[in-house]
Formats: structure tokens, sequence, C-alpha cells
């Protein structure tokens, strides 16, 4: 997650280092377009399965979830594997978070096959809305998570800056489950819990994000996705 406050010159922070961290996130951004735009060879869903199985070696219980994967996968599934409890949505975003480049192109046909899936869901829902020609009302969901002290220390300084989400973005409608998942967590004296309460407003070009209700692993968490 990167931070970047309208306020930063009056911080004391350079224009070289604004510079800096804008450039490194539409670097990010530009880098996962490009993968998103390949077209990639049926060596993609190889490269994926066998760098994932290299990082479980010896773990049997996620070994079997791989095996699983790779004989009955289906793109029409991408939301319903990326969800489920697994290793691969963790090893994913922590690619995504750390920006690992190797890793992130080994797992560039889910990335992909996922991204899609979501794409599709949020282009269906758009058109759903301008043919009803009704008031497009703002959408409200919540995410409760765990952050670093420092992190949350300095979102508290940036208010009416900008946040730019290196993964894909779970939410829920559901403000209470959205709690009880932070509350999960143990709070210690480096890490803090928050609730995030997050407005989407259709009319506003934004980035692609699905509700998953119907297709998620985990039907009842009323999930919204956000495409990274």
């Amino acid at each position: 997650m990167s931070i970047l406050t309208r306020t930063a010159v009056a911080k004391e922070t350079t224009a070289k280092d604004i510079a800096k961290e804008m450039g490194s996130i539409l670097w990010f951004q530009l880098l996962i377009d490009v993968l998103l735009r390949m077209k990639h060879t049926d060596d993609a869903k190889t490269v994926l399965i066998e760098t994932w199985r290299e990082n479980y070696t010896g773990n049997s219980s996620e070994l079997d979830i791989i095996k699983e994967f790779e004989q009955t996968y289906k793109r029409e599934k991408a939301v319903w594997w990326y969800t489920r409890e697994s290793s691969l949505y963790r090893i994913l975003n922590k690619a995504l978070r750390e920006q690992s480049i190797d890793m992130i192109f080994s797992f560039r046909f889910f990335l992909t096959e996922l991204s899609k899936q979501v794409s599709q869901f949020y282009k269906d829902y758009m058109q759903q809305l301008k043919a009803s020609n009704t008031v497009c009302e703002s959408i409200h969901v919540y995410r409760g998570q765990i952050i670093a002290k420092e992190e949350l220390e300095q979102m508290q300084n940036s208010i009416g800056g900008f946040i730019s989400i290196n993964s894909f973005f779970s939410t829920s409608r559901n403000r209470l489950k959205a709690r009880n998942f932070a509350m999960g967590s143990p709070v210690t004296e480096k890490l803090r819990r928050i609730l995030f309460k997050i407005e989407i407003d259709p009319r506003l070009p934004t980035k692609p994000f699905a509700d998953i209700e119907g297709i998620s692993y985990i039907p009842d968490e009323q999930e919204i996705l956000f495409m990274l």
C-alpha cells in the first residue's frame, strides 16, 4: 500500500521524493497493464503450477490443492479459486505487495484470468445500470485488517492524500463481517486493527470491481473485489 499526500511539500517532502513515489506507483501499474494485455501461451499455466509447487514442497495439504487446480481449473472459476482458503491468493498478493517481478510473472496466468473475470462482471454491471436508467447510488463497502502502527500513523497524517493498492482488494458490504475479520487478529505493540469504510460512486471512472457473492468460494461474505 502506497500513500501519497497532497500536503507532502508542507511536511518537508521534496519534489524529487514526490516524483519518485509517483513514478514508482505509475511504473508498477504500467507493468501490470502490460502483463494483462500479453497473449499467454499454454506454458504460462505450467510455469504457475511448477512455481507454486516449489514454494510448498513438503506441504501435503497445499500440494493436494495444487494438484486439484492443475486437473480441474476452468477460467470461469478464477474468483472461486482466489477466494478459496489456500496459498494461491496469499502467494499472489504477497508478490504484488512486494512487487516481486519474477513471482508476478510466474503467476501471470492466474493474474490475467482473475482480472478478466472481475472486469467482465464490472462491464456487465455498468451495462445493467445504463440500461435501467436509474439513478446511480453510491455503494458502501468495508474492509477490516491489521496494519503496522507506522502505516496507520502515516494515514492519519495524510488525510486528503491518495492511497495506491498494489494487490487485489477484498471488501464486504457487511460492516460487521469486516469488523470481525479485523478483531480476529491480536493487536501488538507494532500492529493495529483498522476498519476501512469505502464509498464507490459508479458514475466516476474507477478500477473494475465486482460483487462476487454468487461465484465466491465463501458466498456469505457479501464480498466486493477490486482489481489492483
